[in-house]
């Protein structure tokens, strides 16, 4: 077995107390997601025409239980609501969009455009409550809206990859700032003499 894949296991959030049970990453009803398709596979800031979306943030080295029984893969088609999860560590853009940087391991439930940040003891019966009826256990955010591309390349810029372009940049104004003064005029003054 890789160490990636023990690592993974060991990071894994199992679904009920037996020891046996499958860590949540390798169930067949979770969707994988990441910077670059999380809006497209949710639809979590655009109506959401997907179904509700149950999504678990983890990272390395904690390892969450969700005690108890896990509902049976009919429920999840029944109540429309697609399970997936977001690997904290690779996948930054998503995790502060959702504002989860400090509370991973975590879970949000989203709904109809809006999403509940879940807290407390995590089972499979308060997951069922939240699903359920969601205004009743936590508050509702509005999802917001993905990252732009221009959001995105300042957010590089300003990052110690941004530095060679931003000193390349400045570098680049200041020589045209020293033409304007010095160059330019002179050529100015010859074209009219």
């Amino acid at each position: 077995m890789s160490h990636r894949v023990t690592r993974n296991l060991r990071v894994a959030c199992s679904i009920s107390r037996c020891c046996h049970a499958r860590p949540l990453q390798y169930q067949s009803f979770v969707t994988k997601l990441g910077d670059e398709d999380f809006e497209h596979a949710t639809q979590a800031s655009s109506g959401q025409t997907t179904g509700s979306w149950l999504v678990y943030f983890y990272g390395t080295g904690e390892r969450i239980v969700i005690q108890g029984k896990q509902p049976p893969n009919e429920y999840w088609d029944e109540k429309h609501v697609v399970v997936g999860i977001v690997n904290a560590l690779v996948h930054h853009e998503t995790v502060e969009r959702f504002n989860m940087q400090s509370k991973v391991p975590g879970l949000i439930y989203i709904h109809r455009g809006k999403y509940y940040e879940f807290d407390g003891d995590k089972t499979w019966e308060r997951v069922v409550q939240m699903i359920e009826d969601p205004n009743a256990m936590f508050p509702a955010r509005n999802v917001p809206p993905p990252p732009s591309e221009l959001q995105k390349m300042i957010k590089k810029l300003k990052g110690p990859a941004g530095l060679p372009f931003l000193v390349i940049g400045f570098f680049l104004v200041f020589v045209r700032v020293l033409y304007w003064v010095f160059v330019e005029p002179h050529q100015v003054k010859r074209k009219k003499n």
